[in-house]
């Protein structure tokens, strides 16, 4: 059993914070990353010394930072933020995310709390989707001209199941 002077004891926020399943940051309103978690400075792969120099949106790609610097603005004004974007680890490897943050004050003073997800695999699901869709389109034109040419020629030569949807 843990007690009240065990808990003293144990940094619970750490304790919290290292626990968590994804990515975790803390910036200052200024945009100073003023903490994390271990996982981040695993999957990042930059030092403590470096972790503490970063600022929001350092760690995403240049192609989703200004959103990420938007969405770190827009949650000083309405309490939180969400956005998807590329997370770049110091080796260059890109990780599709979900980053989710709400400010929070200590000391009076107000930060910003995230929580960042790796969506690879939702990433993946979404662009097998899209070439599904695509294939599924050109296969519906290529039946449906079937379909007219055999119309044209009063002479049914095969339906597909397909063309029930049509």
């Amino acid at each position: 059993m843990i007690t009240k002077s065990k808990l003293a004891d144990i940094n619970l926020s750490e304790l919290i914070m290292n626990s968590m399943p994804g990515l975790v940051f803390i910036f200052a309103k200024d945009g100073q990353m003023v903490g994390w978690n271990k996982k981040a400075e695993e999957v990042l792969g930059y030092s403590p010394d470096e972790m503490s120099k970063a600022y929001a949106g350092d760690f995403s790609d240049e192609t989703t930072r200004k959103q990420v610097r938007e969405a770190f603005k827009d949650s000083f004004l309405t309490g939180y933020a969400n956005v998807e974007h590329l997370i770049v680890t110091k080796s260059g490897r890109k990780i599709p995310s979900f980053t989710h943050g709400k400010t929070i004050t200590i000391d009076g003073e107000r930060y910003l709390i995230g929580l960042s997800s790796d969506i690879s695999v939702l990433d993946t699901a979404r662009k097998e989707i899209s070439r599904l869709n695509e294939l599924l389109q050109a296969e519906n034109i290529y039946l449906k001209d079937l379909l007219d040419l055999t119309l044209e020629h009063n002479e049914i030569i095969g339906i597909s199941e397909a063309t029930k949807y049509i």
